[in-house]
């Protein structure tokens, strides 16, 4: 779902939340953000501050949590 989400994310106009490089550095160590969004609970695609699509995110409770893959967040946080 993660190269699924990469390819197509950038055509979502729902449910689609912007980090910028703060949050996405503690999304990366914690596993999760506090938020609060106009959503419902469910799936949000992650995009980061320049619109490059990460992948996934489940928030519930004001809680983004992290559903990339290891691997992608490293590779992502060294080009960054």
């Amino acid at each position: 779902t993660t190269r699924f989400i990469q390819a197509f994310g950038r055509f979502a106009t729902k449910a689609v939340y912007q980090l910028d490089m703060p949050q996405f550095k503690t999304l990366a160590l914690a596993g999760e953000i506090s938020v609060d969004l106009a959503l419902e609970k469910g799936y949000v695609i992650l995009t980061l501050e320049d619109d490059v699509v990460l992948g996934l995110g489940f928030y519930i409770h004001n809680t983004i949590r992290s559903q990339l893959p290891r691997s992608e967040i490293r590779e992502t946080m060294l080009e960054c």
